[in-house]
């Protein structure tokens, strides 16, 4: 049943160490809502990177399948997860496209239906998760909600064995009691867990302490957990994006904002909260262990849309319901999520419903294929008080200039290309017209042009597209915190001055293919002098394919940086000197070091994670000096073909708790530091 572990315990395994040497690996959701066509090519590009998006919109199911085929005939042995098959139909659609070469290639398969596990394949091997043992059950109670004293431990006991073993309902459970050690508070949160469950049937019970888990959260916490609704089941959330969103649906206001607090910071103690509760599920960690994306548990899932949609917050409009008769699900509610067939309810909307009335609007168009132009001016025309509109799940090779007549939008997501992501899309002129917008976000693979009169938007904080050519930030846009991939040409047009706000940055420069741009390319000198003035600046990542990045002096007078990655070629270690000790993470590929790194990098007193990989160094050792890198916690190094020794000081890593090394084929010998904490070898 849905809660006992599947899915995790799939996960755990498909990252697991020992499964390292499966080079050739992906992992996909089918669910239960699924469409064949796009569950194969989120398998390819799992296999192959988003990169090959531009290829597989071309093809139909069976060319999918006999491109998959071929991939991975050529790869050699794989492994795959495909997580949450609901029928027996949506396996036999897909299972001719995993050739069986005898080479030890595996496939994961979870799913809720006894009989899809028993005819997948006659020789594979059926494992049934079983309810865990009530030794079992308060272990994993502790782990979140350790008791202290004997009486509370005795109410702890009790209220898990009601859990009758079942993990989802037991983490839950131990995320509501942590937040209140107190006997008091156990004591009635047990009185109701025996009011209303019952011993014989499960199922009501898991809804009850999810029921209880919600009730126990603030106003604010609970228009936030709700708001989970608009994402469909088993979808990757992008927790940053997630935050904005909050932010622009006024979940979270600027009335909250006290000295030295942002709404942004507001937002990440909800996040963190939810998580806490296990009301979120983390799905992907960073390189440096932390938190990338989550997931909604489906159980969790359904009581959120039936929460919001009872509470008036938001209404999920699901393929299929978008007829006359289902006039009555939009009533009263300000928020609509529409999934597909948007023409028919445009037309609903049109004959039956007042669209002056919605606030927010999510188009989730990722069966339907491209969305017309006039459908998009419809939007525009009709509904003229949203504040949040997000399309980018949406296919489009134009945006409307009808689009900035939508003047109250604080969060604007834009649709983009499925066929030619390489190819820029123009932003109108009309944007300008936005003035309370704060988040213009982009859809991945497109790149955007942007007008000059983005520089009126003076609440913008968030600029989260990829922008190609030139891109006029005015100085009155103080706000702005985000900017994300902007070429290191326009960056040096841009006066920094006014820019004390910004918190994440990320500018490229990359070598160009024609012979006139080379010459062009060969006279410029970059610099990064400007990036000085940024006294609030985070994280910042510089991507210079190619190309020489300039001296980092202007990072030493930026003390709040503490993410910093850098993909270019460096050389000279020495320049690593000017990282501020802020400093937490640090990356470096290909910058072509000809020198020892290591006792730069060993100095840097609050480094916890760095990653060092992809032709970053050219020589054969490298040595870590005695008492170096004091406060690093992940080592990852990836890809040193030419790495022979690593030799490393008394005292240095002493607070080390993952090394990892990958594709370091000349690498044998680890130093005892490293070695107790080798991992992914």
């Amino acid at each position: 049943m849905g809660g006992s572990g599947k899915t995790s315990l799939a996960t755990k395994l498909y990252n697991s160490s020992e499964l390292r040497n499966f080079k050739t690996r992906a992992k996909v959701c089918v669910s239960n809502d699924y469409n064949i066509k796009d569950v194969l090519k989120r398998i390819i590009k799992s296999f192959m990177g988003l990169e090959h998006e531009q290829k597989l919109s071309t093809m139909d199911e069976y060319d999918l399948l006999q491109y998959l085929t071929k991939l991975l005939e050529d790869r050699g042995c794989y492994l795959v997860l495909i997580d949450d098959i609901w029928d027996i139909k949506a396996w036999i659609q897909i299972k001719d496209a995993f050739p069986d070469q005898k080479n030890g290639s595996r496939i994961i398969i979870t799913t809720r239906n006894k009989k899809v596990a028993e005819m997948a394949d006659d020789k594979c091997f059926v494992h049934r998760l079983r309810f865990l043992t009530e030794d079992e059950s308060w272990e994993l109670f502790c782990k979140r909600a350790e008791s202290t004293t004997p009486n509370l431990r005795k109410l702890g006991r009790e209220m898990v064995g009601k859990c009758r073993g079942l993990p989802l309902a037991i983490v839950v459970l131990s995320g509501l009691l942590s937040h209140n050690m107190s006997y008091e508070y156990w004591s009635k949160v047990k009185e109701h867990i025996w009011r209303h469950l019952k011993d014989y049937d499960l199922s009501p019970q898991i809804g009850e302490i999810l029921s209880l888990s919600y009730n126990d959260l603030s106003p604010q916490m609970k228009d936030c957990f709700l708001y989970l609704a608009r994402y469909p089941e088993d979808h990757v959330i992008d927790l940053d994006e997630l935050k904005r969103l909050w932010i622009a649906e006024e979940f979270i206001s600027e009335t909250e904002e006290g000295e030295g607090v942002i709404m942004e910071d507001l937002a990440e103690d909800c996040l963190n909260e939810l998580i806490n509760r296990n009301l979120l599920q983390v799905n992907d960690l960073r390189w440096n262990g932390q938190v990338q994306g989550c997931r909604v548990h489906d159980l969790v899932r359904d009581l959120a849309i039936k929460k919001a949609k009872e509470h008036k917050l938001l209404v999920v409009l699901e393929s299929g319901k978008h007829h006359p008769e289902h006039i009555h699900l939009l009533e009263g509610q300000p928020r609509h999520v529409i999934y597909n067939e948007i023409g028919e309810y445009l037309k609903l909307v049109e004959r039956r419903f007042d669209a002056l009335l919605v606030r927010s609007l999510v188009v989730v168009n990722y069966l339907s294929g491209k969305y017309e132009l006039e459908e998009m001016k419809l939007v525009c025309a009709r509904f003229k008080n949203l504040k949040v509109l997000d399309m980018t799940s949406v296919h489009s090779e134009v945006i409307p200039e009808e689009i900035g007549d939508l003047v109250h939008l604080k969060y604007l997501g834009l649709m983009g290309h499925e066929k030619y992501p390489t190819i820029p899309i123009d932003i109108p002129a009309s944007i300008g017209k936005l003035k309370k917008l704060q988040t213009l976000h982009g859809r991945r693979t497109t790149d955007y042009t942007v007008p000059r009169e983005i520089c009126e938007l003076h609440e913008l904080r968030h600029l989260h597209i990829d922008v190609t050519g030139s891109l006029n930030i005015g100085t009155h846009q103080t706000k702005l915190q985000t900017l994300l991939r902007i070429s290191c040409k326009e960056w040096m047009k841009i006066d920094t001055v006014n820019l004390t706000n910004l918190h994440t940055l990320c500018i490229y420069a990359e070598e160009e293919e024609d012979e006139e741009d080379e010459e062009e390319e060969e006279a410029y000198s970059y610099t990064l002098e400007s990036v000085a003035n940024l006294t609030s600046l985070q994280t910042f990542t510089l991507f210079f394919g190619g190309v020489e990045i300039p001296t980092l002096k202007p990072l030493s007078s930026c003390n709040c940086l503490k993410s910093v990655y850098l993909h270019g070629i460096l050389k000279d270690p020495s320049e690593l000197c000017h990282l501020p000790d802020s400093i937490t993470e640090l990356s470096l590929r290909c910058n072509e070091f000809t020198e020892d790194p290591m006792p730069t990098l060993g100095s840097l007193s609050n480094l916890t994670a760095l990653h060092m990989g992809y032709d970053v160094y050219r020589g054969n050792k490298m040595v870590c000096s005695e008492n170096g890198f004091p406060s690093l916690q992940i080592l990852i190094l990836e890809e040193l073909k030419e790495l022979e020794e690593l030799q490393v000081g008394d005292g240095a890593f002493p607070s080390l708790k993952q090394f990892r090394r990958v594709g370091c084929i000349e690498l044998k010998n680890i130093p005892v530091q490293l070695a107790e904490c080798l991992q992914n070898s």
